[in-house]
């Protein structure tokens, strides 16, 4: 049987389950420890009395804001009392659907699904797993580069890639 993303992790082979699993965890306590924080502060010029400005103190995971963005609407309603019509982003994917998601595969729990049916997080979620494990990523809060798992190459048929070594004579900052 060849796996693919539409199904469970239970089907795959435990050693390889086990990166899939490891990597959900690392992006769920990513994603717990990382939320979009905002504090209101004096602005640096007053045009009024009080006046305040919005500062970001903490955002979401980079991987977290790319995926709400690609699976995001734009949804429209219209004022109660105004009868205005206003806009607002909707996406499919937000934190507590994230958090399910992200659980279900560390547990083992997840269930097959396409990108149509209940469970389309779960879908998305392994999706993202396999490309990291596949192709590697890039670690934005860290700043360095995540090596793609060989193991896992081997296992879908890919060649492994060699990651050379880089030595400096002297540290670069």
């Amino acid at each position: 049987m060849e796996w693919d993303t539409t199904q469970p992790t239970k089907y795959l082979p435990e050693n390889i389950r086990n990166f899939y699993i490891k990597q959900a965890k690392g992006l769920l306590y990513e994603l717990e420890r990382n939320t979009l924080r905002v504090n209101l502060t004096p602005a640096p010029i007053q045009k009024f009395h009080g006046h305040k400005i919005r500062q970001v103190v903490s955002e979401n995971p980079e991987w977290y804001k790319e995926i709400y963005y690609q699976y995001s609407l734009k949804r429209k309603y219209t004022h109660s009392k105004t009868k205005r019509q206003r806009t607002y982003l909707d996406s499919l994917i937000n934190r507590p659907v994230a958090k399910n998601s992200l659980t279900r595969i560390k547990n083992q729990r997840d269930k097959s699904a396409t990108l149509f049916s209940k469970f389309k997080a779960d879908f998305i979620f392994r999706n993202l797993i396999h490309d990291t494990l596949l192709n590697g990523d890039f670690d934005y809060e860290l700043g360095f580069d995540i090596p793609a798992k060989n193991k896992v190459r081997e296992f879908f048929g890919l060649e492994p890639i060699n990651y050379p070594f880089i030595f400096y004579d002297k540290v670069p900052f």
